[in-house]
């Protein structure tokens, strides 16, 4: 018997908004289903005649009833140990959706379908659930299979909701028409405070329309876009993201890694930036920094100057860089999380920035160098600063052998996306620290997911 994809058109599914349903329908229409989320969703999987409801959901439903709780996070990602050959397709999701529908007002707060197979079908039953659901904090669909179709229809739900503080849509291909919606629907969405639109296929048109429509957001704490396809006009839309920092002083965090920056477009950035006090996260891993590390550099010396974390990663910073980021330092009593790692600073540069650190910056507690040109007088001073300074977190150990000097990079755990997590108590704690960075008066993330909303 063939099956037939029930129809999950918005218009059709849903013909008015959560303010436009009377309590009485609303009870009346949700009278006759039960209230506990399992047997709910035991019941949906019926009615779609799936005859293998998600193992893991069953399971940890289970496991959190047994300590006398509710479930407040529905983790579900396809990268897991336990789903990686069970990963979610759109059948999948339409019980899940429907669930959280019905009882919208319950204890799930986060949601992470991440790293699955769900197209747009399942992103339309999706929308339709965040037009009703008013329990969901956080959403993740990063690395699906969405196009500019479905994101068409979470971005249209995403202008009504009111609830979701954290959603996380990298890795799906919505390409520039994706884009333009998500930029369309933050210029009417109040709410959102971190968005994450990296290797989505982002042009420069949309990339442009993004920074215009963040500039006025109220919310908007966190925006990520690294990896987009700008290969023409570069500079343009980095004068436009450079905008965002002159009329708004909400957001504070920005992800503009692998994006083939050259130094003329950092000059475009920080030339526009150069007045802003509200900048305290900024990622400009994998581009094609070189010369343009001077203009960084003055700029981390300016008193406006808000920055505490920078990653300079994978650039072509050579030891002249190098030498201008240590001198930097000196001024500089904000940054406390600096990543040069994989750049091209030779011997006598990384050991003027261990001698640099070791007594004149008592600010910068983590550094990232590994996979530059160590020799031994740049080990050996390393070394010297790891014995002067127990509180700078260095990502590589120095040994001395027969006199001579050796250095390995330190294993790291790396830090993990919620869904690269396969243990539950760390994807929640994880989902806690990111839903969604929101930021205190002092400028420091808040990681207490009960707080959220204060």
């Amino acid at each position: 018997m063939s099956y037939e994809e029930p129809a999950t058109n918005l218009d059709r599914t849903v013909t008015a908004t959560p303010a436009a349903l009377s309590e009485a329908s609303s009870a009346k229409e949700y009278a006759s289903y039960p209230s506990d989320f399992l047997e709910l969703y035991l019941q949906k999987c019926s009615d779609y005649s799936i005859s293998t409801p998600v193992t893991r959901l069953l399971k940890e439903y289970n496991a959190v009833k047994e300590k006398g709780k509710e479930m407040r996070h529905l983790i579900l990602n396809g990268n897991c140990v336990s789903m990686f050959e069970k990963r979610l397709h759109n059948l999948d999701i339409f019980p899940i959706c429907d669930t959280l529908e019905i009882l919208h007002t319950g204890f799930i707060v986060s949601c992470d379908l991440s790293y699955n197979n769900i197209g747009d079908s399942g992103a339309n039953s999706i929308a339709r659930m965040l037009k009703i659901n008013s329990s969901i904090q956080h959403l993740s669909l990063r690395s699906n299979s969405i196009s500019e179709r479905g994101a068409s229809d979470i971005a249209d739900s995403l202008k009504e909701n009111r609830n979701l503080l954290s959603f996380d849509f990298s890795y799906n291909a919505i390409e520039d028409k994706g884009g333009m919606k998500m930029a369309d629907m933050l210029e009417e969405n109040i709410t959102l405070k971190f968005l994450n639109l990296s290797s989505c296929d982002l042009k420069t048109s949309s990339v442009i329309k993004l920074a215009i429509s963040v500039r006025h957001h109220p919310s908007l704490q966190e925006l990520r876009i690294g990896k987009t396809l700008c290969n023409s006009k570069k500079e343009e839309s980095l004068q436009h993201l450079a905008e965002i920092f002159r009329v708004n002083t909400v957001i504070r965090s920005l992800d503009l890694s692998f994006q083939s920056i050259s130094d003329s477009g950092i000059n475009t950035f920080f030339q526009g930036i150069k007045l802003c006090r509200t900048l305290t996260h900024l990622r400009l891993g994998a581009n094609c920094i070189t010369m343009s590390v001077d203009v960084i550099a003055k700029y981390l010396e300016n008193p406006n100057c808000a920055i505490q974390l920078l990653d300079l990663s994978a650039n072509r910073i050579d030891s002249d860089g190098g030498i201008q980021i240590a001198k930097c330092l000196i001024k500089n009593k904000t940054l406390t999380y600096l990543d040069l790692s994989g750049n091209n600073i030779g011997d006598d540069s990384l050991t003027f920035l261990a001698k640099t650190l070791a007594s004149k910056n008592e600010v910068l507690s983590k550094l990232f160098v590994a996979g530059n040109k160590f020799n031994q007088k740049s080990i050996k001073s390393f070394d010297d600063l790891a014995k002067e300074r127990y509180d700078l977190d260095v990502d590589i150990h120095t040994y001395k052998t027969d006199d001579i000097f050796y250095c390995t990079k330190k294993t790291i755990p790396e830090t993990h996306q919620y869904g690269d997590i396969d243990t539950l108590p760390e994807q929640i704690s994880e989902i806690e620290r990111i839903l969604v960075r929101a930021y205190t008066d002092s400028g420091l993330p808040s990681t207490n997911l009960d707080s959220i909303n204060n």
